[in-house]
């Protein structure tokens, strides 16, 4: 499934906060996912790990490069090539994208964004989510 980022911002009208997200492409997408799932990689590991597709080198450095710039990843060069590690986490990802919607949408309020994600799951669904869902451990509160 591919994530329409660059259409959501179009959607969006261009509207940006101060901790919106830059628009990200198909290709962005791809390679956050690939860091997602093993890091660091340098660009050589990233473009192994494109199944079928013919990307040359730079065109995965090149990526690497915006997503670098959009502060998206970290890199280092520990030896001679830089390797990237993801900055951002798939659910911080979604979160902000998620801010991004109900900020735009319903001016932050939060009751239609859960109204509409429990819409979209479907009562049938809702049970097996929530047994996927990780525990979550609330933060202590300062005595």
């Amino acid at each position: 499934m591919n994530f329409p980022t660059k259409e959501l911002s179009a959607w969006l009208c261009g509207r940006r906060t101060a901790q919106s997200l830059p628009a990200l492409g198909e290709r962005e997408m791809a390679v956050l996912k690939i860091l997602w799932h093993r890091q660091p990689l340098s660009a050589q590991a990233v473009l192994e790990q494109f199944d079928g597709e013919s990307l040359s080198l730079s065109t995965v450095q090149s990526t690497l490069e915006r997503l670098h710039r959009k502060d998206l990843v970290l890199r280092e060069k520990p030896v001679r090539a830089y390797t990237y590690t993801a900055n951002i986490s798939q659910a911080e990802l979604i979160s902000r994208y998620l801010a991004d919607i109900s900020e735009h949408i319903s001016d932050g309020d939060l009751a239609p964004m859960i109204s509409g994600f429990m819409s979209f799951i479907g009562a049938e669904n809702s049970d097996q989510l929530v047994n996927k869902l990780p525990q979550v451990k609330k933060p202590k509160k300062p005595s």
